[in-house]
């Protein structure tokens, strides 16, 4: 394990101080804490595309934002709370669909907006088993 030397000034210590107390942990623990939800917060993906789920943004190559709808993002949300997993259809719909409305075909449609959006493998399907997105881990 190697160890990070920080500075901050006396303002900055207190701050950290008294939101460590805040949250029952040690100065230490409570910023390896922060880091680590701070990194942990960004899925690397095949293209160079990143996905940020504290900013809820999908980045291209070139580091610009995707626009995505609403259902598209919660859909790439859920697929990425199962990285480089298969996940069917039946549990796509329990956790992303929005209406009564949605079926398969427009499931389909807004992955194939997905892919219109990014690259075409960005979510990738297997026939009767389900869609996945892969992270670079």
């Amino acid at each position: 394990m190697k160890k990070l030397d920080l500075e901050f000034a006396d303002d900055e210590i207190s701050k950290i101080t008294q939101a460590a107390n805040n949250s029952d942990l040690d100065v230490v623990n409570y910023l390896k804490e922060l880091i680590l939800n701070e990194v942990d917060s960004v899925y690397f993906l095949e293209n160079n595309y990143t996905y940020d789920k504290k900013k809820r943004v999908l980045v291209d190559d070139e580091k610009k934002p995707i626009k995505l709808t609403e259902l598209e993002r919660m859909l790439v949300e859920y697929l990425l709370s199962k990285p480089n997993q298969y996940v069917n259809v039946e549990e796509i719909f329990k956790h992303v669909k929005k209406s009564k409305e949605m079926s398969v075909f427009s499931l389909r449609n807004k992955i194939k907006s997905i892919r219109d959006k990014t690259f075409k493998d960005i979510i990738t399907s297997k026939i009767n088993i389900g869609y996945k997105i892969n992270v670079i881990e």
